[in-house]
């Protein structure tokens, strides 16, 4: 048999590692499988979420542009529903506004006119009143034809505003000459019967 012998720089190395432990540090290689197997699926998962959001980003700036055109659909249809609103109201009021003549030259023809030349004036201050308000009118129709005017909402309120006031004092001009119309008559009268 082989005679073993021990090299005295090995005894030497054991016998101080094992009285002085405290001067000899070591690591062990550590290897986990499964450490390696969870980064690498997080990096997955983070590939991932980041090809979600991608995705989404796209999805949400799409959604984000058809409501800005949804939006200025609903402005124009609001602008329009509001111009034919105003329309409305001032067509009713040309409507009235004829009527009121009307009834302000049925009125003083029914009344005992002491002076056909007072009833006369009457009758053109109105007519004038009522022809001027054409303009009006056919103003109107131009705006409602499309292309006529070439202008933007706010221009066109303005206009239908414009011609709104028009119209209110027109009908203040035709109560002022049927009031003035009716208190000269009821004077006239009043000195006739007193025999002035």
């Amino acid at each position: 048999m082989k005679k073993l012998v021990f090299n005295p720089v090995f005894v030497m190395f054991i016998t101080i590692s094992l009285c002085f432990p405290a001067f000899l540090h070591a690591q062990l290689v550590v290897s986990d499988p499964t450490l390696a197997g969870f980064a690498a699926a997080n990096k997955a998962t983070t590939v991932k979420q980041l090809q979600e959001a991608a995705a989404q980003t796209v999805q949400l700036s799409k959604t984000y542009e058809q409501l800005k055109k949804a939006n200025e659909l609903y402005t124009k249809v609001s602008n329009t529903l509001r111009n034919v609103e105003m329309v409305q109201t001032l067509l009713g009021k040309q409507v009235d506004l004829v009527v009121n003549a009307g009834q302000a030259l049925k009125g003083a023809t029914k009344q005992k006119t002491v002076s056909a030349k007072s009833l006369n004036q009457l009758k053109q201050n109105i007519n004038m009143v009522v022809e001027s308000n054409r303009q009006n009118v056919n103003m109107i129709k131009e705006l409602l034809s499309e292309g006529t005017y070439k202008m933007s909402d706010g221009d066109r309120i303005k206009l239908i505003m414009d011609i709104e006031k028009k119209t209110d004092e027109a009908q203040k001009k035709i109560n002022r000459y049927r009031s003035a119309y009716e208190t000269s008559n009821g004077m006239m009268n009043f000195v006739k019967k007193q025999g002035l």
